[in-house]
């Protein structure tokens, strides 16, 4: 149990640095659109087949509860088992148990952060654009990132009804593609890359003079809402700290539907109030 009581605030801040990618404004941007001659079979060029094809696979979905374990392997080695509960662009919720009792519950949604850790009684309460960082990022961005899904940022919409919106770029040395949006916010730009040429292999979100942030995405599997990655990856650098870690998923142990209860955790009573950025600090401390 000591353990545990070291552990879990630190593992919390790892996994609101998986929210919090990089920062930047708002003010768009336009890209580099790519070059493809169109197919007179189709009327459509090779990459606009290919993201019909791809993006259109993306199925949407209510509700999911399903097992989770966090893997952090730098600054230190530490795992930790969990229960997800997600409600499409509204909340996800990932509960911690020990012995069967709820000892930490992590609580997001699209305006705000709550994580409880119940065993030391403290608990972080804030807003999610400031943890965000500026990244304009909704609820529902997140919950693609951490599930293996490309994304098109703020959007709330289905894939298939935003394709005009993103460029796909064949690399012709391998059966792979880069899907970029065809605009950014100011002063960053992200994309996804798919290898082999339709499972989603990572993001890659380049802001400012900050060094590029990469997730990773282990190869998609088949699940009743569209292809998702049963582990996610991520390898950043807060400060001179480098950070290593994964989100892994337990499709098998999958439940869908729109029955899934989900309700917001209760701060318990005598719980002290502590603020994000004190969490983010005990990463060099591990």
């Amino acid at each position: 149990m000591q353990w545990y009581k070291k552990s879990f605030l630190p593992a919390l801040a790892i996994i609101i640095l998986t929210f919090a990618l990089s920062g930047c404004g708002t003010k768009k941007q336009t890209g580099t659109a790519g070059q493809y001659q169109q197919t007179p079979e189709t009327g459509f060029s090779a990459s606009e087949t290919y993201c019909k094809n791809v993006l259109g696979a993306y199925n949407e979905w209510t509700r999911v509860k399903l097992p989770v374990t966090v893997n952090l392997r730098q600054p230190k080695s530490i795992s930790l088992s969990a229960t997800a509960t997600m409600e499409r662009g509204k909340s996800i919720t990932i509960s911690l148990r020990f012995l069967g009792m709820e000892v930490g519950v992590l609580y997001l949604t699209s305006d705000s952060l709550l994580a409880i850790d119940k065993f030391n009684k403290v608990y972080v309460n804030e807003p999610l654009k400031p943890l965000l960082g500026g990244f304009p990022a909704n609820i529902s961005n997140v919950q693609d990132l951490l599930l293996g899904r490309p994304f098109l940022l703020g959007n709330e919409n289905t894939l298939s009804s935003v394709i005009n919106k993103f460029e796909c770029n064949a690399n012709a040395d391998s059966d792979s593609w880069i899907l970029r949006p065809k605009s950014f916010p100011s002063g960053m730009e992200y994309e996804f890359a798919f290898h082999p040429i339709s499972s989603l292999s990572s993001l890659t979100v380049k802001a400012g003079k900050h060094g590029p942030v990469t997730v990773y995405f282990t190869q998609a599997i088949s699940t009743p809402s569209g292809p998702m990655a049963p582990a996610v990856n991520i390898e950043t650098q807060v400060g001179k700290t480098a950070i290593d870690a994964s989100i892994k998923w337990n499709f098998q142990k999958a439940r869908w539907g729109s029955d899934i209860d989900v309700k917001k955790p209760t701060i318990p009573r005598n719980a002290e109030r502590i603020p994000a950025s004190k969490l983010l600090k005990m990463l060099p401390s591990l």
